[in-house]
């Protein structure tokens, strides 16, 4: 089953630069961090289950770390989405518990 995240430009975290966003623990168990190394603004986090439902949506506080309360969502692949300054990335996270 294929499904489209988002419309519009579209990139991995990795494109955007290696060391700019650490995505940790990967699989994650209870809690997902997001390090914004970049001094780019992440204007919304959104995350899909493998079904293509959003499951997480929110705008966070600009320039912090984000921790993302997991422990609620079903083992399995997800697919975290960043929208940064107006361009989206996306990178694949496990949770595992």
């Amino acid at each position: 089953m294929e499904f489209t995240f988002v419309v519009g430009s579209q990139l991995s975290l990795e494109d955007l630069g290696i060391d700019l966003f650490v995505i940790y623990p990967n699989p994650a168990n209870h809690q997902l961090t997001i390090s914004n190394k970049s001094g780019l603004t992440i204007e919304e986090i959104r995350l899909y289950n493998a079904a293509g439902q959003l499951v997480y949506d929110q705008v966070p506080e600009l320039y912090q770390d984000q921790t993302l309360d997991v422990s609620i969502y079903a083992n399995g692949l997800y697919y975290l989405v960043l929208n940064v300054e107006g361009t989206y990335a996306k990178t694949k996270v496990m949770i595992k518990h």
